[in-house]
């Protein structure tokens, strides 16, 4: 995949977590606006595998994105919390796989998903 492509993915995404949020944060419940969500992700971008799921990656303010950052075990525990331990074993055995990714496939997925957040 190029650069580009990743980059493009990567804006749409983070446009799904954002409407997603609603501008409120995920994890403290703070209205932020929009604009103020950052996408944190649990297992980082590198994970190409887990990048683009809506399990890995949380809207969150900066604070709590901060916050995460310096304790990793609190955001395990809040994570595992919000998914249930089926879902989280399967985004940990996802995070492992490295598999080829169809940029194009994401990319109509992503922008379904955009268009369903849109349509309430």
């Amino acid at each position: 995949m190029k650069p580009s492509q990743v980059k493009a993915l990567d804006k749409l995404f983070s446009e799904v977590i954002r409407l997603r949020a609603n501008g409120y944060c995920e994890h403290c419940h703070k209205y932020v606006k929009t604009e103020g969500i950052s996408a944190s992700h649990y297992y980082g971008r590198i994970h190409h595998s887990t990048r683009w799921d809506e399990d890995n990656v949380q809207g969150i303010c900066s604070p709590c994105h901060a916050g995460f950052h310096d304790n990793r075990m609190s955001y395990f525990e809040w994570l595992f919390h919000r998914l249930g331990a089926e879902r989280m074993c399967l985004l940990a055995d996802k995070a492992e796989v490295i598999t080829k990714q169809d940029f194009d496939v994401i990319k109509l997925q992503l922008q379904n998903r955009i268009k369903e957040l849109q349509n309430g």
